[in-house]
């Protein structure tokens, strides 16, 4: 009887077991660590240089064309005339661009080195942008010209589209800059059929909003507060 009921309960390990291990092993792909898979992100570079129309530090993430167009005229705004705009397909592409704000010299640089898309187990996912930014040394020669450095580079939109950016070099971040609130407090007057600023009961209609970068190169502290026009008389403000 004791030997018969030792075997019964051998055969229910043996079968308890691999379920057990099946069990287990589910439950363990289940279970991610904080930041999940990662995957690096092959990306391409559009344009690097140290001359930009663009003074502030930061980032930018476009994803349209009307944007594009929008931010490479403001960033080559000190050029004449402006180069032509790089083709990008944003169905199929997003462009990622770190600039690293005005400096007094040369000698200084910003580049992206790697991009990596990680997943976060049911958080939205993180694109950890990683930049290096280089500065001259205190005894080193370099040319005295005012610079802004900056690089442009563009990733697939599968990594793009619903995740989140993040830009650092690994001690700093860089503020995400949302290019179509840049410049938001200018404005661009309504003109006629003659192209006349046009003024009635004493105000002027503002036509459309833009980003002053576009029509002017400016050195110094920023753009005053405000501008006030008055006119005098046919076509004089």
């Amino acid at each position: 009887m004791i030997k018969l009921w030792c075997h019964k309960m051998k055969k229910i390990n043996l079968l308890i077991l691999p379920i057990a291990l099946v069990s287990l092993l589910l439950l363990l792909g289940c279970i991610q660590p904080p930041f999940g898979n990662q995957t690096s992100i092959d990306f391409e570079t559009i344009e690097q240089g140290t001359q930009s129309g663009l003074q502030d530090r930061g980032a930018y993430i476009i994803s349209s064309q009307e944007k594009w167009q929008s931010f490479w005229n403001s960033a080559h705004s000190n050029q004449d005339p402006i180069p032509s705009l790089p083709q990008i397909d944003f169905s199929k592409e997003t462009v990622l661009a770190v600039f690293m704000g005005g400096k007094s010299t040369g000698g200084y640089a910003i580049e992206i080195t790697e991009i990596n898309y990680l997943s976060t187990g049911g958080v939205e996912p993180i694109n950890s942008v990683k930049f290096n930014e280089t500065s001259p040394k205190s005894n080193e020669n370099v040319i005295q010209i005012l610079t802004q450095p900056y690089h442009i580079v563009k990733i697939q939109n599968q990594f793009a589209i619903m995740a989140n950016f993040s830009f650092t070099n690994g001690i700093n971040t860089l503020p995400i800059i949302d290019f179509e609130q840049n410049g938001a407090n200018n404005v661009e007057f309504q003109k006629d059929a003659r192209g006349q600023i046009i003024f009635s009961t004493g105000k002027l209609i503002i036509a459309r909003k833009y980003n002053p970068f576009k029509k002017m190169f400016v050195l110094g502290a920023g753009f005053p507060d405000f501008i006030a026009i008055q006119p005098v008389h046919d076509e004089l403000y």
